[in-house]
């Protein structure tokens, strides 16, 4: 018990420096220095996780983890980042439906993202903050937060902390739930490997919408004119459900060491089920549109 107050105290003291080292200096450094402030800000996380890890008291590499995982330990973490990230851009929908204004910020974000050359934007946006805070939030704080018996305790409790990590209460609820499927892949797999690689999509996918959209991002279109409509929003919401509910299913199952057996009848009613709320929302946003 005194093991999981002590480390619980640490993680607790480490992502509260790493709060305030994000509000009063990251944030002044990112204002002077643009992108190259973030690749500061990233390599300062970076050293906040390995500062963390040396008061645990365990070989680093037990910490940082990384070992080559099970082709069925990829395929299943990939079905739970797809059923993750599908449920992230249902959130994201309502969310916009509920806040306009966060067009604000995907302009903001954009602009952030092509102010250089698209590889050093990859660099810096993705490839770095999928090591960085991978090694953060899935190496030290998780580790710190091992005696922890509930798998669910800490999947929450680490998602939670990944939220508040982006200091954006917009984007609380899609960085909670990508923490915590990251989180539950780690604990599945016990290897780096697999949430590095997913972050790193994750963040290349933005990257990559934000250089498609250079000439005219997403919030300059939809403050033409377009306007997301509660119709058009839940479309949205049903359809990118039902890709969660195609994906999340097999992927929990195909990580689970113990596989539990499910019936062929149940296998189709969820497959039925994902493809009938996909196609259902589809047929909304576009009655909406009309």
């Amino acid at each position: 018990m005194k093991t999981v107050y002590r480390n619980g105290g640490l993680a607790l003291a480490f992502f509260v420096l790493t709060l305030v080292f994000s509000i009063l200096v990251a944030a002044r450094m990112q204002m002077a220095w643009g992108l190259y402030g973030v690749a500061a800000t990233e390599l300062a996380i970076l050293g906040i996780a390995l500062l963390g890890a040396l008061t645990l008291r365990r070989p680093l590499s037990h910490i940082f983890r990384f070992r080559w995982p099970r082709f069925k330990q990829v395929r299943g973490s990939f079905f739970v980042y797809c059923g993750s990230y599908a449920v992230t851009m249902a959130v994201s929908f309502l969310s916009l439906y509920i806040f306009p204004e966060m067009q604000d910020l995907s302009r903001a974000l954009s602009d952030v993202f092509t102010s250089q050359t698209f590889f050093v934007s990859a660099v810096i946006v993705a490839l770095m903050p999928a090591f960085c805070e991978e090694f953060l939030h899935r190496g030290f704080l998780l580790t710190a937060l091992s005696d922890i018996k509930s798998t669910a305790a800490r999947v929450f409790l680490m998602g939670i902390l990944f939220g508040l990590f982006h200091l954006d209460p917009y984007r609380f609820l899609p960085t909670m739930i990508l923490g915590m499927s990251l989180t539950y892949i780690m604990i599945k797999t016990d290897t780096l490997l697999l949430p590095i690689s997913f972050h790193l999509l994750n963040n290349l996918f933005g990257v990559s919408i934000a250089f498609g959209y250079q000439e005219q991002p997403p919030s300059e279109i939809l403050a033409e004119g377009f306007v997301l409509t509660l119709p058009m929003a839940t479309g949205y919401i049903f359809f990118f459900l039902g890709i969660a509910v195609l994906f999340l299913p097999f992927g929990f199952r195909a990580l689970n060491e113990v596989p539990k057996k499910v019936g062929r009848v149940k296998t189709v009613i969820t497959v039925l089920l994902g493809i009938a709320l996909s196609i259902g929302g589809l047929a909304i946003a576009a009655a909406s549109l009309s």
